[in-house]
């Protein structure tokens, strides 16, 4: 439910109340000095009135917070017409019993109206004009003789005129205050009817959401806002709170972990972020964290926006976790492929390089041919374990972000023609054309010689392996109209499928079908040849069709053109 300022039923309890009290203390005084006359000329019923009556305005006073606006307003009323009533009994026109009357005309007024008002305006003229009218005919006799009551009942006529002018006068008074305050009141329900319409907007929202007017001072909030504060704070919302009060009792009741040893401070920062609302700000309420969003309002006021971002700071907590574990384990897998690739690499070559020596036979013929054979089988076998042990060991590099690109100027003619010439007698024993249409004096390239051999060597490998026999591959390279330089590795062979494409540049992706399957490999080479391009800062993109070839395109930007 929205807390908010109920003025118009606010200020007519406070009047009752006030009234209550007020008149209380005054029928005690008048207690008192009926018990001191009592004591000199004896009792009498005016003493017993006085007690009923002070006893009655008491009680209610004492207990004006557990009775109703209704019982205690027409009670008060009620008293006061019977002390008034009594006070022309018993005295006349004299005292204080038209004022009383005047009195009550404006506290009936001011509680329920002017229409009501009139109505015991005429019910305090017919009191009066009754006793004046009993007096003259001998009804009614006083206790006191007085002047006043020794003239004529002309007398009474004028008293009885003049009480008509006074209420005339006052209830003409009253009925423009009235319609003032009736103004007053309807501006008051049309800003509570604002208030109420933005309350049924904001409640449904799960947010807590409170509003300070310019002064700081709490004007509404709902349930949620509530909510955010339970505890021993709870006990301190309420209308005209000041959030530096509130923001105070939070930081020294131990529930803002923040704040704990630094509260003046704490204090300060906090309200430093109010002064200067529109930034959104996050903060820990016990086990819980929020965001805090503030803005100002057209009249200089401020509403508070707070959100629970618990869940989301734990998945974000649980996130976090998982990338450095993930982070980790990727870490580990890399360190040991590192390291076992190096453990592998150096007995190999010694394997690779005695079976160079058995097949070139430098000591002598090995006494059977079947050897030699065996020799090459092993120099092969070795030299393509070596060629995977260092693609692993590659990827290992990159994905662990140790590779190093020692960049220097590279001739890509030169490169390319080397490049071709490596792979040449592949291409021959497999019945395979290589073409190259580069030009000679095509422009420098700056980056790593090495890499961008294992680049090129990579892209034709692969071409020659999966190009049947006849076919072509060929290599060219330019610099395009937009001053990058392209390389592009064209083949004839069997393709890949569209749906292929993503597949083949993950690591250990391989194709299998009845025309792959047949060819050696373990998937490394594009994954790898595309790392080693985006660590140029080139990008590397394929164009495939099946039965018909594939085209590789690599681009280098053009701030490695010399």
């Amino acid at each position: 439910m929205i807390r908010h300022f109920d003025a118009t039923e606010g200020a007519r309890d406070r009047i009752v109340n006030t009234a209550l009290i007020a008149v209380a203390v005054v029928g005690f005084v008048a207690l008192v000095i009926s018990l001191l006359r009592t004591t000199s000329i004896g009792w009498q019923p005016v003493m017993a009135f006085h007690i009923v009556f002070w006893v009655t305005i008491a009680g209610a006073a004492i207990f004006r917070h557990r009775l109703p606006f209704q019982f205690r307003a027409w009670l008060l009323i009620g008293m006061l017409l019977a002390v008034c009533l009594g006070g022309l009994l018993t005295f006349g026109l004299i005292g204080m019993n038209i004022p009383g009357l005047l009195m009550v005309t404006v506290l009936t007024t001011l509680l329920f109206g002017s229409r009501v008002g009139w109505a015991m305006a005429g019910i305090s003229l017919a009191m009066i004009a009754v006793v004046g009218v009993g007096v003259s005919l001998g009804w009614i006799s006083f206790e006191f003789d007085t002047a006043l009551y020794a003239i004529a009942p002309t007398s009474w006529v004028l008293a009885v005129i003049v009480s008509l002018m006074l209420v005339g006068l006052c209830i003409t008074g009253l009925s423009w205050i009235h319609g003032a305050l009736t103004d007053s009141v309807a501006q008051v329900e049309k800003a509570e009817e604002s208030s109420q319409l933005l309350a049924s907007a904001i409640e449904p929202l799960g947010e807590a959401v409170a509003i300070y007017d310019a002064d700081d001072r709490l004007v509404f909030w709902n349930e949620a806002y509530r909510k955010h504060h339970e505890g021993k704070l709870e006990k301190l919302l309420k209308p005209g709170l000041k959030l530096e009060d509130l923001v105070r009792a939070r930081a020294f009741s131990g529930e803002a972990p923040e704040a704990i040893g630094r509260e003046e401070a704490y204090i300060a920062v906090r309200m430093e972020r109010h002064r200067n609302p529109g930034k959104q700000f996050e903060t820990p309420r016990k086990d819980k964290w929020f965001i805090y969003r503030e803005s100002q309002t057209p009249d200089d006021g401020t509403i508070i926006v707070i959100t629970d971002i618990t869940e989301r700071k734990r998945f974000e907590q649980e996130l976090s976790q998982a990338k450095e574990m993930a982070e980790y384990a990727n870490r580990t897998k890399s360190e040991f492929l590192a390291h076992m690739s190096h453990e592998l690499r150096t007995p190999l070559n010694s394997v690779i390089g005695f079976a160079q020596m058995l097949e070139q036979q430098p000591f002598g013929p090995l006494g059977h041919a079947n050897y030699q054979g065996y020799a090459n089988n092993i120099n092969t076998s070795g030299s393509h374990l070596l060629s995977l042990i260092s693609d692993i060991l590659d990827i290992s590099k990159i994905e662990a972000g140790e590779i190093i690109i020692a960049e220097t100027d590279v001739d890509v003619g030169e490169i390319i023609g080397a490049s071709i010439k490596m792979v040449t007698e592949r291409a021959d024993r497999s019945g395979i054309t290589l073409r190259s249409a580069t030009s000679q004096n095509i422009s420098q390239l700056r980056g790593d010689e090495l890499r961008l051999k294992q680049i090129l060597l990579n892209l034709l490998s692969n071409a020659i392996k999966f190009t049947p026999e006849g076919g072509t591959v060929s290599v060219e390279a330019h610099v395009n109209g937009g001053n990058a330089m392209v390389w592009k590795v064209v083949d004839t062979g069997v393709g890949i499928a569209a749906d292929d494409l993503p597949r083949v540049l993950k690591p250990f992706e391989q194709i299998r079908d009845d025309i792959t399957i047949a060819h050696e490999g373990t998937g490394l080479g594009l994954y790898l040849t595309k790392s080693l391009t985006e660590k140029h800062g080139g990008s590397l993109d394929i164009e495939s069709e099946v039965g018909k070839g594939t085209t590789v395109t690599i681009t280098f930007p053009p701030e490695r053109i010399l």
